[in-house]
């Protein structure tokens, strides 16, 4: 990646997908398709304010001691593909970002996805969007965000007998109105807000340098008959 957050979709799917240009496909039975997306992750901490080189598999997400506090940023390339201007908004059934908490000692109200309004790289950290280059800090500290409610998660068993639990957050409506608005959303941003009916103010939640099965994930679906063109 370069000095901003814009990666290049990994599959060709999706943009056929989205701007309606598969009428060759009109065969299709099935009324949805949906694609597993990339997710790409930077832990930041407001501990080390200017480190980038994060290279744990989880991250103790929330608040810790002495006032210090970890998010998790997350950049999901083909959800950037549907802010193109030829986009069908009608196509866009359901857009889900999933995560894999070790612990559920949070309230699920209480662990928050929020919309990042600027991009950033891999070497972003608590106090820059690109650490390595001059006048790309954050306007706000630890991540600036959309003016868009953030949306907290459903939250599964990942397996019986295991404590793992699946987080799962659906972005479908805060991504259609931020189309609608004319805004983009350049990434997401994880966050645990302290609270009294926490049992916990942190959450370990596994990045993508763990295994594959537990590592952040976006499952995109859309409808079929609306993207096919008549």
């Amino acid at each position: 990646m370069g000095s901003v957050l814009s990666f290049k979709p990994c599959w060709i799917m999706l943009g056929c997908i989205l701007i309606g240009a598969c009428s060759n496909q009109e065969d299709k039975q099935d009324t949805v398709i949906a694609v597993e997306a990339k997710v790409f992750d930077v832990t930041i901490q407001s501990r080390t304010p200017n480190t980038y080189n994060y290279n744990a598999d989880s991250a103790s997400v929330g608040q810790e001691d002495y006032g210090h506090e970890t998010r998790i940023l997350l950049a999901i390339p083909d959800i950037l593909t549907l802010f193109r201007d030829d986009v069908i908004l009608s196509s866009i059934a359901h857009i889900e970002i999933q995560l894999v908490a070790n612990e559920g000692t949070v309230n699920p109200d209480n662990i928050q996805l929020g919309f990042v309004s600027q991009n950033w790289t891999p070497y972003a950290t608590w106090n820059s969007r690109f650490s390595l280059a001059s006048d790309q800090d954050w306007a706000t500290p630890g991540g600036d965000l959309l003016d868009l409610a953030p949306v907290s998660p459903d939250v599964e068993k990942v397996a019986d007998g295991l404590s793992h639990k699946k987080l799962m957050f659906n972005v479908t409506d805060s991504i259609i109105a931020a189309i609608d608005a004319g805004e983009k959303i350049q990434g997401f941003l994880l966050q645990i807000i302290p609270s009294d009916v926490n049992a916990g103010n942190t959450s370990k939640i596994f990045t993508s340098n763990h295994s594959s099965a537990y590592a952040p994930k976006a499952i995109l679906t859309f409808n079929n008959e609306d993207i096919l063109l008549p």
